[in-house]
């Protein structure tokens, strides 16, 4: 049994950590994950959408505390314009280069029409109103919207049922409270996992999974790469031991042997709740014996029933009965097994459920509403270090109001536990920094910066499902219905998923209610069909732009062992390349020759691969740099 030990404080943090939302998702450190599924948890969603257009959009921030100035920093790594207003001019600047980083600002009541004018209101793309007053930033979003009805308006706000009652009236509105957001992040910080994400796709339970390879990871240790792609898994990138984590996807090298110590990131299928679902339903009109049979059970006859119904099914003559009954129960075993999987990684599942142990210490006795299922301990956290346990506690978080006395309690806590994961919360980013790398044991958060990730990126739209964090990036589950003109319309995937640096995890046919989960590269898009990727918010705006990463690689094909590998090699040609099949034909009947065809580095890789198996040799050429054609 594991403690998680929460020092609360009476109107904030720790008691924003609900339990029944403290398992949504598995950061491990990845920290931002929290924040920003927790806006997905609140159905904040959609949030951030590809940049249309390459000018420079204009974003306003109105309050400029803590939140304000991260906002408008994190809002600048998009390459965008940003003004900003408040009531009084900042006397003191948590993130120094904020002054530098605005257009405008604008001192003045925010609430204002005028004020508004005067910051540029319409022109503006979206509007964050981030002030500590609620009632400030509700009507200041309503002036907003009368002065520009497409206006995109991210508030600060917890009044959950009347955010809902906004977004539904006003529309192209989001809201969120910062201590909601941060509290996911240092609840699920103290779980840890070598999950880094969950999200759901047509009914079936997504995972991405980061994994350091052992000795006895026989499914991957020694094999290359590209043999680890299923359909049902998709490597997103690979680090050697001796190297840093890749910041892009399809970094790595497909033909690389997996060993021991490097680390794997990969996205697969947890569970197919639906498909399950299906199957149960019909086996179940198919078996009427085997409810009989079931119905039949008790403790001190079960053996007896096992070998009886075995027996019958063995002597009859019912090849097809007998077939179908083992299929029935097969699809049973399966079905509740499922449900135990689903009901350890679906993100609703609480943490009562895990049986993860939980005691919180407060200086006040909290209501008795607040958390209901947590034991509290009332009186001086020092204090009560002495009476939780805390030998056995697995994580400490702190979430007081004051930096130091945190870090006191912190410090006293690691003394008595080195082997516990220490979290505390820091009111100021200068703090964190400096606090961080002098005692690497433990992670220190700045709750604000946090939050400001998920208002910056709640302010660029729509098409996110979800999102998740990897090797410092924010990658997001971007759903895109492609159209006439579109920068997508007409490739190959292959081409979409390396021109872009994206990871397309699910295709569907224009009018076709199936689907493919972890699609192969060779299909081609056309307008009505939909795809959903992995994708970096860089990679979202190449999108946007048609900007794709330049193709540096040929394939130069030297013979042909046998008359059919000419007609199969053309084949292969044909699917990885996308040419014509006469185009193909003609390359393969004039051998030896390097294809006049310029190909992504994973894709000319694979067609060697593939003309391999069918007997033609071949190899890849790296053609230098600057080269983009077809």
């Amino acid at each position: 049994m594991s403690i998680l030990l929460v020092c609360c404080r009476e109107d904030g943090l720790g008691t924003r950590i609900r339990i029944t939302e403290i398992v949504r998702y598995n950061p491990n450190k990845h920290i931002l994950l929290a924040v920003l599924n927790a806006a997905i948890n609140r159905k904040c969603i959609p949030l951030l959408a590809p940049i249309k257009k390459k000018t420079l959009d204009l974003f306003l921030v109105c309050g400029l505390q803590s939140l304000g100035q991260h906002c408008v920093a994190v809002l600048k790594e998009y390459d965008v314009k940003v003004s900003a207003i408040d009531d009084v001019q900042p006397e003191h600047w948590e993130v120094p280069e904020v002054p530098s980083l605005l257009e405008k600002l604008i001192i003045g009541d925010c609430r204002q029409p005028s004020v508004l004018e005067q910051a540029g209101i319409s022109q503006c793309r979206s509007i964050l109103l981030v002030t500590r007053n609620e009632r400030i930033n509700i009507e200041a979003a309503f002036a907003a919207r009368r002065l520009n009805p497409h206006v995109r308006l991210i508030v600060r706000s917890d009044k959950q049922n009347f955010n809902k009652l906004l977004w539904e009236n006003l529309g192209n509105f989001v809201a969120f409270e910062p201590t909601h957001l941060s509290a996911h992040a240092f609840a699920l910080t103290a779980l840890g996992s070598e999950a880094i994400g969950y999200f759901t796709l047509e009914g079936q339970l997504l995972q991405v999974i980061k994994h350091q390879v052992q000795a006895k990871d026989s499914w991957c240790n020694g094999k290359p790469l590209h043999r680890l792609n299923l359909t049902t898994r998709r490597i997103l990138s690979h680090t050697t031991v001796s190297s840093d984590p890749l910041r892009e996807l399809f970094g790595f090298d497909p033909e690389a042997e997996v060993q021991v110590g490097d680390t794997i990131v990969y996205i697969d299928v947890a569970y197919e709740l639906a498909l399950s679902e299906q199957h149960l339903n019909k086996s179940y009109r198919q078996s009427w014996q085997w409810q009989e049979f079931v119905q039949g059970i008790a403790a001190k006859n079960l053996k007896q029933k096992i070998i009886q119904f075995w027996q019958s099914y063995y002597q009859s003559q019912n090849q097809i009965r007998r077939i179908a009954t083992i299929y029935a129960i097969t699809v049973l075993i399966l079905w509740f097994l499922g449900i135990v999987l689903y009901r350890l990684y679906y993100p609703d599942i609480t943490l009562q459920e895990l049986n993860q142990s939980l005691v919180g210490i407060h200086i006040n006795t909290l209501d008795q509403d607040t958390l209901p299922d947590m034991p509290l301990i009332v009186g001086n956290a020092a204090e009560a270090l002495a009476k939780v346990n805390l030998p056995r506690a697995k994580s400490i978080v702190l979430v007081g109001d004051d930096n130091m006395e945190n870090l006191e309690i912190g410090l006293m806590a690691h003394a008595m536990n080195p082997a516990t994961t220490l979290i505390i919360r820091s009111q100021d980013r200068h703090f964190s920094d400096n606090i961080a790398p002098l005692f690497p044991y433990a992670q220190v958060l700045c709750g604000a910066a946090l939050s400001a990730e998920v208002f910056a990126c709640a302010a660029f739209g729509e098409n996110v499902l979800s999102l998740f964090h990897l090797n410092e990036q924010i990658v997001m589950v971007t759903e895109y219905k492609i159209e006439d003109g579109d920068t997508l319309n007409g490739l190959l995937l292959s081409e979409i998923a390396y021109g872009y640096n994206v990871v397309p995890i699910l295709y569907q046919k224009y009018q076709r209610d199936n689907y493919s989960l972890m699609p192969w590269y060779d299909v081609k898009l056309y307008a009505g069909d939909r795809l959903i990727v992995l994708a970096t918010s860089s990679s979202l705006q190449q999108i946007e732009w048609g900007e794709m990463l330049p193709r540096l690689w040929q394939v130069q094909i030297e013979k042909a062992l046998t008359a059919n590998a000419i007609i199969y090699g053309a084949e292969e040609i044909v699917l990885i390349t996308g040419c014509s099949f006469a185009t193909a034909r003609q390359w393969m009947n004039n051998l030896p020759r390097v294809l006049p065809i310029t190909l992504y580095k994973h894709q000319a890789q694979r067609l060697v691969r593939e003309l391999t198996k069918i007997q033609v040799l071949a190899n890849v050429i790296f053609i230098g740099q600057g080269s983009n054609s077809t």
